[in-house]
């Protein structure tokens, strides 16, 4: 849920690490997006790359994904796979097993 821990919460829980400017959020498969500032922030699941920080490793805190940097306009969660516009381009990332990156392949 965003909050560093990975405990079920029964009612909405404030994220506060993420300040009062957010802006957007994205739910995937186990993963999540917010925007705030400007800023992509990633969390959760991430065993196929999936948060976009370069790493297979969970994150259980909003993570800045610095590579993007100030002008992410959108982020859509798929299933085990993210796409985010920034800077007027888009950019997927994640499990590529059936071509859903759309790069042309699938690995």
């Amino acid at each position: 849920l965003g909050d560093g821990t990975t405990t079920d919460k029964w009612a909405p829980t404030e994220i506060t690490s993420l300040g009062t400017s957010v802006a957007a959020a994205s739910l995937g498969h186990y993963h999540s997006a917010v925007i705030s500032g400007g800023k992509l922030y990633m969390f959760g699941y991430n065993h196929h790359g999936q948060l976009g920080d370069g790493t297979t490793t969970d994150k259980w805190a909003p993570t800045e994904i610095t590579s993007l940097g100030t002008s992410v306009a959108a982020a859509s969660l798929g299933h085990y796979h993210s796409a985010v516009i920034s800077g007027g381009k888009l950019y997927m990332f994640g499990y590529n097993h059936h071509g859903q990156l759309g790069d042309g392949t699938t690995t």
